[in-house]
This record gives structure tokens, C-alpha cells and sequence, in this order.
């Protein structure tokens, strides 16, 4: 939804998409690591523009949960 007061999105509707092969396109180490306790795979997929584009990051987090997640890899669309 847009912020109080903005203007109603508009535009014409797309999709449904298929993203193929999103498994394959995460090095197996970063599966593996996504596996872990404490790690943590996220997966973002932007279909403003085609074609899809397909990001992941990877992230740990402390023992204590303090000072939040770290940033240990990423890769996808995005980054090439």
C-alpha cells in the first residue's frame, strides 16, 4: 500500500513467474552453512523488470544475539 496520502499504485499486472534452477544458483557451501544453527539464507526476487532477478545473502548471528546478523556472503542477479 502506498503512504497516507500518496497516489494509489497503478500499472498493469504481470505474472504468474516461474523462477527455475534457484537451488543450483547457491554455491553448495552456502547451503551447507545455511543449514547451521545460527546461519541464516535469505532469498529476494524482484520482478519489477524482466527478466526476474534472483539474489541470495547469507547471514549469522551471535551466540548472545547481540549486535545483530553478519553479512557473510551474497550473490545472484544483483552482483554479476
Amino acid at each position: 500500500m502506498p503512504s497516507p496520502g500518496a497516489r494509489p499504485y497503478t500499472g498493469e499486472l504481470k505474472g504468474p513467474f516461474t523462477i527455475l534452477n534457484v537451488r543450483s544458483r547457491i554455491p553448495p557451501d552456502i547451503l551447507r552453512l545455511a543449514r547451521e544453527p545460527r546461519y541464516v539464507l535469505y532469498l529476494q526476487f524482484s520482478a519489477g523488470v524482466e527478466p526476474v532477478r534472483f539474489d541470495w545473502m547469507l547471514r549469522r548471528f551471535t551466540e548472545t544475539g547481540r549486535g545483530g546478523p553478519q553479512e557473510i556472503a551474497f550473490g545472484g542477479d544483483s552482483f554479476k
